[in-house]
């Protein structure tokens, strides 16, 4: 694929608990995304791995589940921390209760921590991190002073 021009490949990861990836239906294992994810990496493609985060049976653990397999993983695209939104006309919205009747919900605290664990993790991975502190903000003056400035702005 690579040499065909597939540079980047997205996979929706969605977990990295194979409880959750189970109960949403799948249909792969955790082992075998890590090993496809690895995989693609070595082959020279750029990967990108979404996940979802509030999926039912998901719990504070089974959330920092996806910080270990992004370190385990290293992909080097994009790292995607989305939070669960149910939509009309989804499973999930028509058994809402079957899904997450038991379930406690986890403190929007935690899924704050993990999304910015992710980020950061992924940051330090692909050294992109590195690259932030590199920039150099344009040199830009300001003739006039800042109440010029604010009123050419308006």
């Amino acid at each position: 694929m690579n040499s065909s021009g597939c540079k980047n490949i997205f996979f929706g990861i969605e977990s990295a608990s194979q409880r959750v990836l189970d109960t949403v239906k799948k249909g792969f294992s955790i082992e075998k995304a890590k090993e496809m994810v690895k995989l693609t990496e070595k082959m020279g493609i750029k990967t990108h791995c979404s996940f979802i985060l509030g999926l039912p049976n998901e719990t504070v653990e089974s959330i920092d589940e996806m910080i270990r397999f992004v370190e385990e993983t290293m992909p080097s695209g994009r790292v995607l921390p989305n939070v669960l939104e149910i939509l009309p006309g989804t499973e999930l919205w028509d058994k809402e209760s079957e899904y997450f009747g038991n379930t406690p919900s986890i403190p929007a605290a935690d899924i704050i921590r993990v999304q910015l664990e992710l980020f950061y993790k992924f940051f330090e991975i692909s050294s992109k991190g590195r690259e932030l502190l590199t920039i150099e903000p344009p040199d830009i003056e300001i003739i006039g002073g800042p109440a010029s400035f604010a009123q050419t702005q308006m």
